[in-house]
Formats: structure tokens, sequence, C-alpha cells
């Protein structure tokens, strides 16, 4: 004989009713492609007897799948039972599924729960340099000329920096910021260099920046310079004429005749 419970003024056989906390969908959100994000689909029996869950399925699987819960359970009145969903994309966009629950629940033996959530572009690095290329200009030989790249992570994710050098090296010089390091999303390096010819004529050289960046995993930056001699030497006078005018030199005087020969003092 089954259990009755009071409804109002009336009798009934005592009833398992399955509702869906807090609503009878699931919005997981954005999800990384190649990551995962878990969520929880929670039903509450607000019955007057035991609710029995048989199952838990998902009409599609692929990005959505089940962690704990998909083989149901028994529910007592009043209390609550937990399905772990997964949402793992592969593709970005927006995806939606659609979580059964089977149970004895007389008006609702088949209770829905909508899912979705949206795939997203996954978090990459990406390196730019502040320019392509770089010129010293002329410098005179044992004169340096100092300028400076800028090396910047404009990407979403971490950027691993394996190499910072120069292809040859020689008149042109990293002073700082060379080597390996590693850029956070937005951070930046910046890399002094230094031209100090060693003999006349034009030098060229690379700055080759070699790191994690799926689509550009080389940048180049090219350097040049051209050594020059310095100017030779010249003499210049100011004016280049000068006018003294007359002049009386004191002690010495002017004599008519002829000269005997013998000097002033003797």
């Amino acid at each position: 004989m089954s259990a009755a419970v009071e409804a109002g003024n009336h009798l009934g056989p005592a009833a398992p009713e399955i509702t869906p906390i807090p609503t009878d969908s699931l919005g997981i959100g954005d999800v990384e492609v190649g990551l995962s994000r878990q969520d929880t689909v929670r039903v509450k029996n607000e019955g007057t007897a035991d609710l029995t869950v048989s199952s838990a399925t998902l009409s599609l699987g692929g990005a959505f799948s089940l962690i704990a819960g998909a083989s149901g359970g028994v529910v007592p009145m009043n209390d609550t039972l937990l399905v772990v969903v997964a949402f793992a994309p592969t593709s970005v966009g927006a995806q939606t599924d659609t979580l059964t629950l089977a149970s004895d629940d007389l008006d609702e033996p088949s209770l829905q729960i909508e899912l979705t959530g949206t795939g997203t572009a996954p978090s990459m690095p990406e390196v730019e340099a502040s320019t392509d290329s770089l010129g010293f200009g002329m410098v005179v030989l044992g004169d340096t000329q100092r300028d400076t790249v800028t090396v910047r992570n404009v990407g979403t994710a971490a950027l691993s920096i394996s190499a910072l050098s120069l292809v040859t090296g020689g008149d042109i010089s990293i002073e700082s910021g060379g080597g390996a390091t590693s850029l956070p999303a937005g951070d930046s390096v910046r890399v002094a260099l230094a031209f100090a010819p060693s003999a006349v004529g034009a030098v060229s050289d690379t700055l080759r920046i070699v790191s994690d960046d799926a689509d550009e995993a080389t940048l180049d930056v090219v350097l040049t310079g051209t050594g020059m001699a310095a100017p030779a030497p010249e003499i210049a006078v100011s004016p280049d004429s000068l006018a003294l005018g007359a002049r009386r030199v004191q002690g010495v005087g002017a004599r008519r005749g002829s000269w005997s020969g013998r000097s002033p003092s003797g």
C-alpha cells in the first residue's frame, strides 16, 4: 500500500519531483581551445518520496563530457544530485549540447538541461621589433655611435626568447639586452647596440631574435653603418695679412753719408 501525503485538503500518493537548481540551463562561458573547464548541474528532489535518477546523458558529446553523476542515483526528499560537466572546445565559436536526466518523476521523466560554452582562440605569444632595419650612418674611425632596438611581446601568452644575438659581430656589438629571456604578454626588452668602425667602408650585420612565436620563430633586424676616415688636419691663418703701420725704433737713428766700417760703439 503506497504512502499518502496531504496536499491542501486532499490526500495523494507520495511522489518524487525533480527540479533543476537554479535553472534548466548551464553556461560554462569562454574557454580557450585546447583547455577545459568544469561546472556542475544540480537537481533537487522537491517531492515527497525518493527520486531515482537512472541516467544522465548528452545528446552530442564532443566538446562537452560528463565527469561525475552520469550513472544517476537515488535522491532522498529535499536532497540534491550533482552532475559534473566539462567543456573542452576544439574549435573557436559558440557550442551547445543537451544534458538529459531520466528519472521516475511521473510528470517529468526526462529533464533536459541546455549546456552552452564558447571556444576562444588560444593564448599565443607574438614577437615584434620596433624596427626592421637600423642605420648608424657615417661614423669616423675611432668614434662610436649608439642606438637601440626594442623587442616586444604583443601576444597574449609569455614569449620565450632562446637567442637574441648578432649574426656576424665585430664592428657592431650588443652592449646590453642580448641573450635568452622570457617576456610576459605586453612586456619588452631594449637591446643597446654600438657601432665602432675599424675600417673605412660600409658595414652590415643582423640582429636575430629566435623565439617560440608560432608563425615567426626567427625575426631579423638589419643593421648598417659606414666607417669614414677622420678629416686631414688643415692649418688656417686669420687674417691672412696684418698692417702694423710706421714705428720708431729707440736708440737707432738714420745717418747720411758713407760708412766708415766701424761699429757705432767703436
